[in-house]
């Protein structure tokens, strides 16, 4: 069953997932041996792992790029997450909404994103880059937003949905 982006869009992440399951090109695959064109979803709930203040902090993010393996293009966003702890989501997903731009590539099981903040909720943050690797066969997503003006990098990482689409 081939999944249209339309149709992903419509099932949202959860149900994306089970109708594709099917479609996840694994290291023993012959699909994931050969350059691919088409398109990457990821989808994560991150939890800051560095610096200290930042441990456990909740960020939820999701990208969609397309292209051939080695010049993928795309778009994502991320937000903290309302509900659950307050003390780790205390500001509220309105605080922190963020809209990125991302270019990168796949290497072997890995999706490597170079992403910039186009918009957030907060100005300063605006341009800021993330690096992004994320595996196509754990679903485990590694993010790093360096913030050079603040001498800042703030590592997350988490485990989610990481698909070929």
């Amino acid at each position: 069953m081939d999944v249209t982006r339309r149709q992903l869009v419509a099932l949202g992440a959860a149900g994306a997932a089970g109708a594709i399951v099917g479609k996840v090109a694994t290291s023993e695959s012959p699909a994931a041996a050969e350059t691919q064109l088409g398109g990457i979803h990821i989808y994560s709930l991150l939890k800051g792992t560095s610096p200290a203040p930042f441990n456990g902090f909740p960020y939820s993010v999701m990208f969609a790029v397309w292209g051939a393996d080695n010049a993928l293009n795309g778009m994502g966003w991320g937000a903290t997450i309302e509900g659950g702890d307050p003390v780790q989501s205390y500001l509220g997903a309105g605080m922190f909404p963020c809209v990125f731009t991302a270019q990168g590539s796949v290497d072997g099981d890995v999706v490597k994103l170079k992403a910039t903040q186009i918009f957030t909720g907060t100005r300063h943050d605006q341009g800021t880059p993330w690096l992004v690797e994320a595996n196509l066969t754990t679903g485990f997503v590694h993010g790093v937003e360096v913030n050079a003006e603040m001498g800042t990098e703030i590592v997350f990482d988490g485990k989610g949905v990481v698909v070929r689409i």
